[in-house]
């Protein structure tokens, strides 16, 4: 851990990048990709909210037969 915290950052300054949210009559997708290599599997999920931030969709699937971590993002977005 020593070596560890040698090569961090001192200091970790805050996302300074928020959500905001879309103008009217659109919504807005947010996806992403969890990936494990040692069972070639990935898991895709993403959520939908309106103008207002509340959640009008969301869902998750379970991708087999992934090769990369590169796939399975790429999966997450179609």
């Amino acid at each position: 851990f020593d070596e560890l915290g040698k090569r961090l950052p001192a200091k970790l300054s805050p996302s300074t990048e928020k959500w905001s949210p879309p103008t009217d009559p659109y919504v807005k997708v947010n996806f992403g990709a969890a990936f494990k290599e040692h069972r070639r599997q990935s898991r895709s999920g993403f959520v939908i909210r309106d103008m207002d931030g509340q959640i009008v969709g969301s869902g998750m699937v379970i991708n087999p037969h992934i090769p990369d971590a590169f796939l399975a993002e790429a999966l997450a977005c179609v």
